[in-house]
């Protein structure tokens, strides 16, 4: 809900502010060949890398209790969970926007759907430091198949029909985060397991440019480039240890994992301007 929320507040900011600047603008005098309302589509490529980081906590504070392995445990699963993975494919959807122009100045807002092939993954096996020869496994995965952006853009009509301009402002998507972790124990097959996901909308922020040819009085086609940055995106596996119940008992640890997430967009499109 809190991502829900600065979204909302981000997203209404940039409107008002734009159709300030937008009705401010409207009478600065003759109407310019970007002035207008516009709808469009686009389609491109995206690529992106989530950076993995992964803890075990013991919330009970009596881990040197419960857990026979616990200095290897804790210091094998940060190694094992650390670590980066790409990812890259098709993206594509529409966009709506509203331009003012003032001379060679352009400058409005767009917000635009799109779907995004976003999908990354670690995985690690080691030897537990200071076990007895047992190997441990931390895996971890993210992904999203959607991107909202709501921007601000401004230009300059370099000629009367090809348009350089700068775009920042907000990016949500909602994100699948999750992770697992298992070793083989003491005396027993995957003796300490467990694994857990959640689904995370997430707000960020995006920044970029691009080139828009006016092809005719209605029809324009540009080049776009967007970097998106996420930030983090998490999730928490409940680790259920039995280590020889009969002796130290059961209890449930905490496997944290985190992701930071960003993402490149170079993409075309084709707009039709009322």
């Amino acid at each position: 809900m809190r991502s829900i929320s600065k979204f909302s507040v981000v997203a209404g900011t940039l409107a008002l502010a734009t159709s300030a600047v937008l009705a401010n603008g409207a009478h600065a005098g003759e109407k310019g060949i970007w002035e207008g309302y516009y709808i469009g589509v686009n389609a491109g490529y995206s690529w992106g890398t989530a950076d993995f980081a992964s803890a075990l906590t013991c919330p009970d504070n009596n881990c040197a209790f419960n857990i026979a392995e616990l200095p290897g445990v804790f210091s094998t699963v940060p190694a094992l969970g650390a670590g980066s993975d790409e990812s890259n494919g098709f993206t594509g959807g529409v966009q709506v926007g509203l331009n003012a122009q003032s001379g060679t100045v352009v400058y409005g807002v767009e917000a635009d759907f799109n779907g995004l092939d976003l999908g990354a993954s670690h995985t690690d096996t080691g030897l537990l430091v200071m076990g007895l020869g047992q190997t441990a496994t931390v895996a971890s995965s993210v992904s999203a198949d959607w991107l909202i952006t709501v921007r601000a853009r401004l230009g300059i009509a370099v000629t009367p029909t090809v348009l350089a301009y700068a775009t920042a402002g907000a990016a949500v998507s909602d994100f699948d985060v999750a992770t697992s972790y298992i070793d083989d124990g003491v005396g027993a097959p995957a003796a300490v397991a467990g694994a857990g996901s959640r689904s995370d909308l997430k707000l960020g922020y995006t920044v970029g440019g691009g080139i828009e040819w006016a092809v005719s009085k209605n029809w324009s086609l540009k080049g776009e480039y967007l970097y998106v940055d996420f930030g983090s995106v998490s999730t928490t596996a409940q680790v259920n240890v039995q280590q020889n119940p009969a002796f130290f008992g059961l209890t449930d640890n905490q496997l944290n994992t985190s992701a930071d997430v960003t993402t490149h967009l170079g993409r075309v499109g084709l707009n039709y301007k009322f």
